[in-house]
């Protein structure tokens, strides 16, 4: 039988919520008609956390489209 290899455990260590963990609570926090421009580097990370509550949550939308001023994120309902 193999030997087994040696590994630390730790303990306590925080789980990291990554982008879609912010985004999810500012998204939350809107009011239907309200809207943001979203950072040219966040647009991923935004458009994935909308994609995920849109599925989740059916009584809420939110929108990313391509505006005058960037890319901005809209609860559309």
């Amino acid at each position: 039988m193999a030997k087994e290899p040696a590994i630390k455990l730790d303990k306590g260590i925080p789980i990291p919520t990554g982008h879609h963990g912010k985004w999810k609570t500012i998204l939350l926090k809107m009011k239907a008609g309200d809207s943001f421009v979203i950072p040219d580097k966040m647009v991923g990370s935004v458009r994935g956390s909308v994609y995920h509550l849109n599925k989740k949550i059916k009584s809420h939308e939110w929108v990313v489209k391509k505006a005058d001023d960037g890319y901005r994120c809209w609860r559309a309902k």
